[in-house]
């Protein structure tokens, strides 16, 4: 499949790639927050 790598972003990527980034997010905080709350 080496075709011309075209940019698409349909609806459902553009939703998968904003729930990653939210829980990265999430992640990230819960990391930093976690040893300071300590």
């Amino acid at each position: 499949m080496e075709t011309k790598k075209k940019l698409v972003i349909t609806p459902g990527k553009k939703l998968a790639i904003v729930m990653a980034a939210t829980v990265f997010c999430v992640m990230l905080l819960s990391f930093l927050w976690g040893p300071a709350s300590q």
